[in-house]
């Protein structure tokens, strides 16, 4: 009961070692009580935060598991793993609760993040495939193995296919030029050409 004379003598916000009453100007308070609320609501939900970055320390500790449901990855901490690697997972299985459902985006894989995009060398050739119009790309610092097909809005390079563009145009007329001269020469020229042997 001496505790709770203490509790009654003690005016509201009074510092707990006996202090004089402190006063709270920047709502700090109501700041505190927010932030509980909006915590007790994610409890409430299930729900909580997940900084996997702060819990999981080094990449390495993180396992990426895929929901059964989407088939989108998800990162999780190396201790919240299933112990049977084959037992089928799903999004609201997630602690975070940012990637709680399937239709929370999917975080970058490790590899993906620090991958640097391919830098194109040239466009190689064109073609019509399903409708959609396609170039082959060689890429800087790759053999002609590594030549892929490539839909023109995903090009990003603008410039290789304003080059790769011109070049078309000149061979074609080049090739207009050359058939419009072998039209034009006679009969007779084109006869003689074709007897004489090398």
């Amino acid at each position: 009961t001496a505790a709770a004379d203490k509790d009654k003598a003690a005016p509201a916000g009074a510092d707990e070692r006996g202090g004089a009453a402190t006063s709270d100007p920047g709502g700090e308070e109501e700041a505190e009580d927010e932030a509980a609320v909006q915590d007790e609501a994610v409890e409430a939900q299930g729900w909580k935060e997940v900084d996997y970055d702060a819990e999981c320390g080094v990449e390495g500790d993180a396992v990426w598991v895929q929901c059964e449901e989407c088939d989108k990855w998800r990162r999780l901490p190396a201790d919240a793993a299933t112990p049977d690697d084959n037992s089928p997972w799903f999004c609201w299985m997630n602690e975070d609760a940012m990637r709680k459902t399937c239709e929370a985006e999917q975080e970058p894989m490790p590899d993906e993040a620090e991958e640097e995009p391919l830098e194109m060398e040239s466009i190689r050739a064109r073609r019509m495939h399903e409708e959609e119009e396609q170039f082959l790309i060689r890429w800087k610092g790759c053999t002609w193995e590594q030549d892929t097909w490539v839909a023109r809005d995903q090009i990003r390079d603008q410039l290789v296919l304003a080059t790769f563009e011109a070049r078309e145009e000149q061979r074609k007329r080049a090739l207009g030029s050359s058939s419009v001269a072998a039209a034009k020469r006679p009969a007779k020229a084109r006869k003689a050409c074709s007897l004489v042997k090398l």
